[in-house]
């Protein structure tokens, strides 16, 4: 009997291929360019950029002990 309580996969899920840790050749490209979960072929936003030149100004102002509110 099966448990009613237990979480199964949808069986699509079982169709995906796995992810290939390391890869660096690709079907129908002669260099690909090899990224990790957290880079960007385009570099950083230029309002990302912005953002943390104007935090850098306020580095050295520290929260009110009591506050209950975000800063920014």
């Amino acid at each position: 009997m099966p448990n009613s309580t237990s979480i199964a996969p949808k069986p699509v899920l079982k169709t995906i291929d796995y992810y290939m840790v390391g890869i660096s050749k690709l079907e129908g490209f002669s260099n690909p360019i090899k990224l990790s979960s957290n880079e960007s072929a385009l570099g950083m936003s230029p309002l990302a950029i912005e953002a943390g030149k104007k935090s850098l100004e306020r580095g050295y102002l520290y929260p009110e002990v009591d506050t209950e509110q975000l800063a920014f």
